[in-house]
């Protein structure tokens, strides 16, 4: 019986893995695959103007994201979070004056 669930679960997993259209086998974050693409997941195209570099925490190397879906989540965020939005705008604001002044680091 364990056996028979464990064949069902794994068959489940292959299965999902299918419909989010995940190679079997691949791992997650695998680097030749993820080079290879030249779209983001919403369809927006990886060139030098749409593209941020940055980089990663647990490897070597630096990663790619989207800059129309970040300025897309930035919007998203100060949509549902005025206040901190505007308290943000403020300190950048201050950290801004205190360069100019010369106060800053």
């Amino acid at each position: 019986m364990l056996i028979d669930l464990e064949a069902d679960e794994l068959a489940e997993r292959e299965i999902a893995g299918i419909a989010l259209g995940v190679v079997y086998g691949q791992k997650y974050g695998d680097a030749e695959a993820n080079a290879a693409k030249t779209h983001c997941w919403r369809g927006h195209p990886y060139t030098p103007e749409n593209t941020i570099l940055s980089k990663t925490r647990f490897r070597a190397g630096e990663a790619r994201s989207c800059r129309t879906c970040a300025a897309a989540r930035k919007r998203e965020w100060r949509r549902r979070n005025p206040e901190l939005a505007r308290a943000q705008r403020h300190l950048t604001y201050l950290g801004e004056k205190a360069r100019r002044k010369g106060g800053g680091s």
